[in-house]
């Protein structure tokens, strides 16, 4: 039978030829975690490393194994230096984007809800819109995803694949009214990367299932903004307005809350309420902030009633010396 010190150093040596440069300690806590019936403590799997390596001493140096992978003056050098002991961390893909600065007005709408939108009020913002805006900023939750949703769903509702069709029409009369799209995408957009994550993790992350290739934005022109990143645009701030998180309140209005999170200019959507909030700095520079109101039904099955959404939407003017102007629809007419 093999004794547990003869596999114990077995197991040191072979991790010391796969990884010289790592340091002693950090060596130490890995191997006692993975195999603590080897050692009595995680100070004497340090121990024997550090007489492996000829650490412990001049005549520990002297009798050392030849095999055992040896550190040099400058391999322990930098082990000590904290660079060379912290991991590298897992990629984030978060960034701020920019809006293309060829385009002079652009028109922002959201939360449409597909297909749960009010074809009223949509048509009166693309009527309104058609002649007087060179860009469309879709500022998310276009598309519902209701199916996808990890809340209760009625299965006798339309399909997905029935929702992206009715998006992809609506998307061609988009296209109508302005050359140049940009669609952020908001919680709902969200719902199929996690769904995908959650019921088919072996699809997530395959190109051919995501929004992109659903709508054919490459072939269309159409610019994409991932659900977790901001627009930047000169001082302005443009977010769906999921990103502050569930537990974020909106106390009087949603503008008053994004100022009162941000503390800098920002317009979102997401709350379906027009509303707007300015306070000035100590030296009397403005700070605005404005929430935009929603183009989908203000009755919905789970909040019928008792909410303060409005039908609206926004223009922006771009430039250093940006405008933004919000608008409500009410009985169908713009106001």
């Amino acid at each position: 039978m093999v004794g547990a010190s003869t596999v114990a150093t077995k197991l040191i040596r072979d991790a010391l030829a796969a990884e010289p440069h790592v340091a002693t300690q950090t060596l130490a806590k890995r191997l006692y975690a993975k195999h603590p019936e080897l050692w009595v403590s995680c100070e004497r799997c340090r121990s024997t490393i550090r007489s492996l390596r000829g650490a412990n001493g001049v005549d520990n140096r002297k009798h050392r194994a030849r095999h055992v992978a040896e550190r040099t003056f400058e391999e322990s050098e930098a082990c000590r230096r904290w660079g060379a002991l912290l991991p590298e961390p897992e990629q984030s893909t978060w960034q701020w984007y920019t809006l293309p600065e060829r385009v002079a007005r652009w028109l922002v709408l959201a939360d449409m809800h597909v297909p749960y939108h009010d074809r009223e009020a949509l048509a009166a913002v693309l009527a309104h819109a058609d002649g007087h805006c060179d860009g469309v900023l879709v500022l998310g939750d276009a598309v519902d995803a209701y199916q996808l949703s990890w809340w209760l769903r009625d299965p006798r509702r339309r399909r997905f694949a029935e929702e992206v069709a009715a998006w992809l029409r609506i998307l061609d009369a988009i296209q109508q009214v302005a050359g140049t799209v940009v669609w952020k995408a908001g919680n709902h957009e969200f719902r199929l990367e996690r769904y995908l994550m959650a019921k088919a993790p072996e699809l997530f992350g395959m190109p051919q299932f995501t929004w992109q290739s659903f709508c054919e934005l490459e072939k269309r022109g159409i610019v994409w903004v991932p659900e977790n990143c901001p627009i930047e645009h000169h001082q302005l701030s443009i977010i769906h307005g999921h990103e502050w998180g569930a537990r974020f309140a909106s106390p009087v209005n949603p503008a008053r809350g994004a100022f009162l999170k941000a503390h800098e200019c920002v317009l979102e959507a997401h709350g379906h309420r027009t509303s707007h909030h300015v306070e000035p700095t100590l030296r009397q520079r403005p700070i605005s902030c404005w929430s935009i109101g929603c183009l989908c039904s203000l009755h919905p099955e789970y909040r019928s009633l008792g909410n303060k959404w409005d039908h609206g939407f926004a223009y922006l003017d771009a430039g250093s010396e940006w405008k933004v102007t919000t608008h409500r629809i009410i009985d169908g007419k713009v106001v």
